[in-house]
């Protein structure tokens, strides 16, 4: 924009399977939430790694928190947790 701030967040998700299939960290789903309309996803499938092409074309996402994330079409499934010890409160 004139004004230097982003009007458009764009994450890019690739995969060299036909599927739709990919990660999406907790940081870049509460990312998405935020910036509603401004988040886009760019989704890349069929990648050749080795020439770093792929014959389809991106399929584009707006707002992906509502449009994937809240959908029903998409199943979401947890995979990894974040541990962390909590600290030890001294009760004097």
């Amino acid at each position: 924009t004139e004004n230097g701030v982003p009007n458009r967040f764009i994450e890019v998700k690739g995969t060299t399977q036909k599927e739709f299939n990919f990660y999406w960290s907790s940081n870049e789903i509460k990312m998405a939430k935020k910036n509603g309309d401004s988040y886009w996803i760019y989704y890349i499938s069929e990648i050749d790694v080795q020439n770093k092409t792929s014959p389809i074309e991106p399929k584009i996402f707006q707002d992906p928190f509502e449009n994937i994330f809240s959908n029903s079409k998409y199943s979401k499934q947890i995979e990894s947790y974040h541990i962390q010890e909590q600290p030890v409160v001294d009760k004097k």
